[in-house]
């Protein structure tokens, strides 16, 4: 006698996917949608690393550098092609200024000093010899805040100003109630134009501020 034998047998189509991403360069921070289109089996997308990141012919990833993620379906014994796309991240610059203001007198200048950007913009650029570098000097006429961007960082820069507060040269009146005077006895200088000043001695010694000063020199 014979018995009947039956063998069932498994045949893998072809499993051929493909993947994609909603954009293949984010900044710092920053999502990404992968997709891929697959055959009905399960999709496993996994990071450059080997890691899980998700199940689907759609998943979103956060990654915090660049990055190549691969996709490969599953349908019972069958595996299919692995799928990748990768996606740039892309930080921001980081720019940094070695002082918020500075004060000049009417007709003077002073040098900034920035740092950490790759392609460097002082807006307005009035008063500055040089707006498109880090290290412009800077003569303003009038007080002028002064705004620094870098222009290459598709990401954002963290925008940075600085301040160049100017003061006008003012003229100074000064009389003296009395400019020959006994020993021991005071004097009053004053500045008539009404300018709030500090007085000093000859060796450089304040005495005191204000409009006006009494003084019993030796």
């Amino acid at each position: 006698w014979f018995e009947d034998e039956t063998f069932a047998t498994t045949t893998c189509l072809s499993l051929n996917i493909t993947a994609s991403a909603s954009t293949t360069s984010i900044c710092s921070g920053g999502s990404v949608v992968l997709s891929a289109n697959g055959n009905g089996g399960t999709i496993t997308w996994r990071d450059g690393n080997g890691n899980s990141v998700g199940y689907g012919s759609s998943v979103t990833v956060y990654p915090t550098s660049t990055t190549t993620f691969n996709a490969v379906e599953t349908n019972g014994n069958c595996t299919s092609n692995t799928a990748s796309v990768t996606v740039t991240v892309n930080s921001s610059s980081s720019l940094s200024v070695s002082n918020a203001s500075y004060s000049i007198c009417s007709g003077g200048n002073v040098q900034f000093q920035a740092s950490g950007g790759n392609s460097y913009q002082w807006t307005p650029s009035t008063g500055l010899n040089n707006p498109n570098i880090a290290n412009p000097f800077a003569s303003p006429s009038v007080t002028t805040t002064y705004t620094l961007t870098d222009t290459s960082s598709s990401c954002g820069s963290g925008s940075k100003t600085v301040t160049v507060y100017v003061t006008n040269s003012t003229t100074l009146n000064i009389s003296a109630s009395n400019q020959n005077i006994c020993s021991g006895s005071s004097v009053t200088l004053s500045e008539t134009n009404g300018v709030n000043c500090t007085w000093k001695d000859g060796n450089g010694t304040i005495l005191g501020t204000g409009t006006s000063i009494t003084l019993t020199p030796t």
